[in-house]
């Protein structure tokens, strides 16, 4: 299997459940500690590092998809794993509503899903 199709087969379904768990549990962000915003973004560093390593391609446009949500990742875990305050601050000022990101997410969850098991 490819490794742009491997990847999108991991990466869909977790961005799914993902969306859908954090849209639930909304609710406790706020109320998290910024040692537990550092860890998140220490794992998701490691994620988005291991992604890139491992799938640094640029074409087709799946590939590209694959690729740039690494190193989105990555730079979401070291944004993180930088200003856990700031980060804590900004979740708490949304007054523990999700918003348009876990719709995003959701959507590209679904279209790796579609580019891992369907294309």
């Amino acid at each position: 299997m490819a490794p742009t199709r491997f990847l999108a087969r991991t990466m869909g379904p977790t961005l799914l459940a993902l969306s859908a768990s954090e849209y639930r549990n909304w609710h406790v962000f706020p109320k998290s500690s910024p040692a537990v915003v550092l860890l998140n973004g220490t794992i998701l560093f490691a994620c988005g590092v291991g992604i890139v390593q491992s799938h640094n391609v640029w074409y087709p446009p799946q590939a590209l998809l694959v690729t740039a949500l690494g190193w989105s990742i990555l730079a979401l875990g070291a944004s993180r794993m930088a200003v856990p305050e700031l980060i804590l601050s900004s979740v708490q000022e949304s007054q523990g509503q999700p918003n348009t990101l876990l719709v995003g997410m959701g959507t590209v969850g679904i279209v790796l899903c579609t580019i891992g098991y369907w294309l």
